[in-house]
């Protein structure tokens, strides 16, 4: 688990939202639970989207690369 989270904090999202914040002028990235609530929220200024964008596709590439689990996880996954 990352430094810093508390087991209790950590959840598998059901689903992920991605949507326009006017009022902030951001983007929220809302993981909602199996109960269709927002279990946590990311704020991502419009000037780090791009960046955000970038290191979600490389996660993915690096994922997919690596498909035998070489260690597992400390969640549910």
């Amino acid at each position: 688990m990352s430094e810093g989270l508390d087991e209790d904090e950590v959840f598998f999202a059901a689903e992920l939202s991605i949507s326009p914040c006017f009022g902030c002028r951001a983007v929220h990235l809302d993981l909602i639970d199996e109960d269709g609530a927002v279990g946590a929220r990311a704020i991502v200024e419009v000037a780090e989207i791009d960046r955000t964008v970038a290191a979600l596709l490389d996660c993915r590439r690096r994922i997919e690369r690596v498909r035998d689990s070489i260690g597992a996880c400390e969640g549910e996954a």
